[in-house]
C-alpha cells in the first residue's frame, strides 16, 4: 500500500457527543452513521469533564476564537432579527463570545459526554 493511502487510513478524529445527544440517546446513531462511511470507532468512552477538561479541550483564552463565537452568535440574531442588546446587554463581539464560553462550560462541565476516536 503507498504512503500516503497508508497516511490517510490511520488518521484519527476526537468526537465529542454533547450532553444533549448523550441524553436524547443518539450514540447508536452518530456511530451507525460513521460505520456507513466506512470510519472505525477506535476508543469510546463516557465522561464526566471537568472545567479544566473543557478548558484543555477549547482555545478558551484565545480572544479572536472567543470573538468569533460571539460574532456567530451575532449573526443568529440578525437572522432572527433580534436584538442583542436587548436580550445580551451588549452588541460588542468579544464580550458576546466570553458569555457564550461561560455557557459552553455550564453546559459541558459535569455532565455525562461520549469521547471517541
Amino acid at each position: 500500500m503507498p504512503d500516503i493511502i497508508r497516511q490517510y487510513k490511520e488518521q484519527q478524529t476526537f468526537v465529542m457527543v454533547k450532553p444533549d445527544g448523550v441524553q436524547r440517546g443518539l450514540l447508536g446513531e452518530i456511530i451507525k452513521r460513521f460505520e456507513e462511511r466506512q470510519l472505525r470507532v477506535a476508543a469510546l468512552k463516557m465522561v464526566r469533564p471537568t472545567e479544566q477538561d473543557i478548558r484543555n479541550h477549547y482555545p478558551m483564552e484565545d480572544k479572536d476564537w472567543v470573538t468569533r463565537l460571539g460574532k456567530k452568535s451575532l449573526w443568529t440574531f440578525a437572522d432572527a432579527k433580534l436584538d442583542p442588546v436587548k436580550y445580551l446587554g451588549t452588541d460588542d463581539e468579544y464580550t458576546i463570545g466570553t458569555e457564550v464560553v461561560q455557557w459552553l462550560m455550564e453546559y459541558i462541565a459535569g455532565h455525562r459526554v461520549v469521547a471517541m476516536v
